[in-house]
């Protein structure tokens, strides 16, 4: 008889009554979180209406106990993030440091020599006329057009790298404001915008760009003819370096060998044709 009464506990829990059960009981499903404290509600004879299982008083203990552990696992959690810079994976995907910088001393090379190879391969297919090329403004700044979109490309996801927005990548062409953009894109460690902290890496870089810098300044200062590489001139220069090294102009003027050849024989033709009719 002790039994039946000591199960004086019904409990609703998804939407179905359950019970009757001992308080004992109750106190086990909460510990295995079999009910959901904030959503079950319990009854027995003699309230005068279901409560929900986190008010009932029969089950503080078990409810504070609960909660505490809860509490223990979200302080875990978080020191678990701060020490070991897991917060670093909130926007922060995008081109890392290395390989900006790595475009930034090499990288910006390709693009540039691509539209000029293209420029030139079209000449010498005779699909742009070398005339047409030389009067037309768009060709002429076509390889810097091409650096200028992939630096801004790149830049772009470096900036969501630092933990920035992608729009910033724009800012390489603002004055004075690329600056700042550069900076961050050459020295500024993963996800820096939130969390604004610098490292040995960014150290390492600083240095290499200082001594990028000094070398070459003295390299342009003691090669009088590397003047002429400046980013409007390098068109020109490029161009004639791929032409020694392609054989351009044997293959351009093969070629219009060939079609000067092929026009004279269908003149010829031509010619032959009437004077037989004639």
């Amino acid at each position: 008889m002790g039994k039946a009464v000591e199960k004086e506990w019904f409990y609703l829990s998804l939407g179905h009554r359950r019970g009757p059960v001992t308080s004992e009981e109750i106190c086990h499903k909460i510990a295995k979180q079999e009910v959901y404290l904030d959503s079950t509600q319990v009854w027995k004879q003699g309230m005068k209406q279901w409560v929900n299982l986190a008010e009932a008083k029969p089950f503080d203990a078990e409810v504070k106990k609960i909660r505490a552990a809860a509490a223990q696992a979200d302080a875990r959690v978080i020191s678990s993030i701060g020490t070991t810079g897991r917060d670093e994976d909130i926007k922060c995907s995008g081109v890392s440091r290395a390989l900006f910088n790595l475009y930034f001393y090499f990288g910006w090379f390709i693009p540039v020599a691509l539209a000029i190879a293209i420029l030139t391969e079209l000449q010498v297919y005779q699909i742009l006329t070398p005339s047409r090329v030389s009067s037309s403004l768009f060709f002429k700044v076509l390889p810097l057009l091409a650096l200028a979109v992939t630096t801004w490309q790149i830049a772009a996801n470096r900036m969501q790298h630092a933990g920035y927005a992608k729009a910033h990548g724009l800012g390489v062409f603002v004055p004075v404001y690329n600056l700042w953009v550069y900076m961050i894109c050459l020295f500024a460690p993963r996800n820096y915008g939130h969390r604004k902290k610098n490292g040995a890496g960014a150290i390492f870089y600083v240095l290499l760009f200082g001594v990028f810098t000094a070398g070459s300044g003295l390299f342009f200062w003691a090669k009088e003819g590397m003047k002429n590489l400046s980013p409007l001139s390098m068109t020109v220069n490029m161009t004639e370096f791929y032409k020694d090294k392609t054989g351009y102009t044997s293959r351009f003027n093969a070629n219009a060998s060939r079609d000067a050849s092929s026009k004279a024989r269908q003149e010829q033709m031509i010619k032959q044709k009437k004077n037989e009719r004639e």
